[in-house]
């Protein structure tokens, strides 16, 4: 994240902010923290998995967790609502969300068809999309929850699925 220092003068007291630009917060920036320069080529590649606990970089910058700990780990659950006919994808995400990375939420009738639909996305500070219903809790120690919504009363069975990608870089 970029940040500049301004200091601006008044007698007799002297005030120092800082003012935080999103422009800079990407990928890279989020790793930047947890790895070398030399180290994001491999280790620190946003499809590596640096702590070996099976979620990529990716993942964990999208979720909020740390790269180098296994033991830091994001909850991602599903449920039915009340009445049988919305299902629910519960997951929390980081905040601020890097400006090149999406999630995006599909649905399918069934786990072995290629037939996954767009249900919603969100890149980086953006919006979602439409037209899934998205609730988004307050953000609390850099983590948002998150509840997504589908009506399930078409097929028998629905699934959903949160996937994380990188737009590559200009």
């Amino acid at each position: 994240m970029q940040s500049r220092k301004r200091t601006r003068q008044r007698s007799p007291a002297e005030a120092t902010f800082t003012v935080v630009s999103s422009a800079g917060n990407t990928y890279a920036d989020w790793a930047s923290p947890y790895f070398s320069p030399t180290e994001m080529a491999t280790i620190g590649a946003f499809t590596a998995d640096a702590d070996g606990d099976g979620i990529p970089n990716g993942i964990e910058s999208a979720m909020g967790t740390h790269p180098r700990q296994a033991s830091s780990r994001a909850t991602i659950t599903t449920d039915m609502g009340t009445n049988g006919s919305l299902l629910h994808l519960r997951f929390q995400r980081a905040e601020p969300l890097p400006s090149d990375v999406t999630l995006t939420v599909r649905t399918s009738p069934d786990l072995g068809s290629d037939n996954w639909t767009l249900l919603t996305q969100k890149t980086g500070s953006g919006a979602w999309s439409t037209p899934a219903a998205v609730v988004e809790g307050t953000a609390a120690g850099g983590i948002v929850p998150v509840a997504v919504h589908a009506l399930s009363a078409g097929p028998s069975h629905l699934f959903m699925r949160l996937e994380v990608s990188q737009a590559p870089p200009p």
